[in-house]
């Protein structure tokens, strides 16, 4: 449904209407609202669909992502993203770039520049040595900000991102 944003939401928010306890049409409808730049309704989403899905890493990554990033300080809660992040990362082993990124947002988010470039760091090495040079390039470009004590804020209106 490229380009047909609010089609696309009506639909995620139908079938999530329809099944209330499957976590994907809900966690595609929060990602549609925050495109359309309702965060606060986004994240009450997400948080509808990690009751469903406690343990789904993605999920929890993108409701981090969302706390994180968002340019809305209204959105934004860096301390929940943080903790998001890292129970994401630990689902994962510690083994997922975009968990790893979306952690390190968290972190810098806090204020917590020297643990937000730790992970930067770390993510960026395991993104080269799996041939990633994307993905390493992306958050070699946070860790910038990270390494000017800044936050990364992420215009949802362009993409989700990640």
């Amino acid at each position: 449904m490229l380009g047909r944003l609010d089609e696309a939401a009506s639909c995620y928010e139908r079938a999530a209407r329809l099944k209330p306890d499957d976590p994907v049409p809900r966690r595609n409808w929060a990602k549609a609202l925050v495109l359309q730049g309702n965060g606060r309704e986004a994240v009450a989403q997400f948080r509808l669909a990690i009751e469903a899905a406690p343990d789904w890493p993605e999920l929890l990554g993108d409701l981090a992502w969302v706390l994180a990033a968002h340019p809305d300080p209204t959105v934004r809660d860096p301390e929940e993203g943080v903790h998001l992040a890292r129970r994401a990362a630990a689902l994962t082993s510690n083994q997922d770039l975009r968990i790893l990124d979306v952690l390190s947002v968290a972190w810098a988010a806090t204020g917590r520049f020297d643990a937000a470039g730790e992970v930067a760091r770390s993510a960026i090495s395991m993104a080269e040595q799996r041939r990633e040079g994307s993905v390493a390039a992306a958050i070699r470009k946070r860790l910038r900000t990270y390494e000017s004590s800044q936050s990364y804020v992420h215009d949802f209106v362009a993409g989700f991102g990640r």
